[in-house]
């Protein structure tokens, strides 16, 4: 985890997989991704050249006194 104007959260695995199968009741990189873009942050995804898989998410912070709740996408202005 960095942070600075952003944050960026990165997380790695190293491909060994789980010992438990999940549940599968999850939507994985399509829920971060929906969850990301409604707080206008980035997220990339994708296998790891030394073997696993990497997840890198950067979300902006809010300056003091910003709302810092997500946008809302009814067609309307933020005020």
């Amino acid at each position: 985890m960095h942070y600075g104007a952003e944050l960026e959260l990165r997380i790695n695995d190293d491909g060994a997989g789980a010992s438990v199968a999940p549940g599968g009741d999850g939507h994985g990189l399509i829920g971060m991704r929906e969850r990301v873009k409604l707080y206008k942050g980035t997220i990339k995804a994708g296998p790891r050249p030394s073997g696993g898989f990497e997840v890198v998410v950067t979300l902006p912070l809010s300056s003091p006194g910003q709302d810092d709740r997500p946008a809302e996408s009814h067609g309307e202005p933020n005020t």
